[in-house]
């Protein structure tokens, strides 16, 4: 995952998307602190973390700037929101939760609908 920003980081300079280049830099260097603080690299399960925090983060930016009557902000924290999203699974759909929570026979175990097995919740 890591390495992927990392070449997307060159091709967003290569293009000058200032939205790009801003958040994978942001994003990066969470992963970074991440890293220190653990004192050891993060896997991609942390990294997915980190970066549905992110997504967290810049949805209430977007509700305080809509609140504040800053519509420029709002858009610059929506086109981060975008590219931070490209990283993340798709979020579940009402029909794979439906599936999920359904009954099960007595004794068995909750699981996540097939392909979702290491994103067992909805991110934001």
């Amino acid at each position: 995952m890591k390495e992927r920003m990392a070449a997307d980081l060159q091709q967003a300079l290569r293009r000058g998307d200032d939205a790009a280049k801003r958040t994978i830099r942001l994003a990066l260097a969470a992963i970074h602190n991440a890293e220190v603080a653990a004192g050891h690299p993060v896997d991609d399960k942390e990294v997915m973390n980190l970066l549905q925090k992110q997504v967290r983060q810049r949805h209430e930016s977007i509700d305080a700037f809509r609140r504040g009557g800053r519509p420029d902000l709002v858009a610059r924290e929506e086109a981060e929101l975008e590219v931070l999203r490209e990283y993340l699974p798709p979020p579940l759909t009402m029909e794979e939760i439906a599936e999920a929570a359904r009954p099960r026979q007595a004794g068995s175990v909750l699981r996540p609908p097939p392909g979702r097995e290491e994103f067992n919740h909805a991110h934001a």
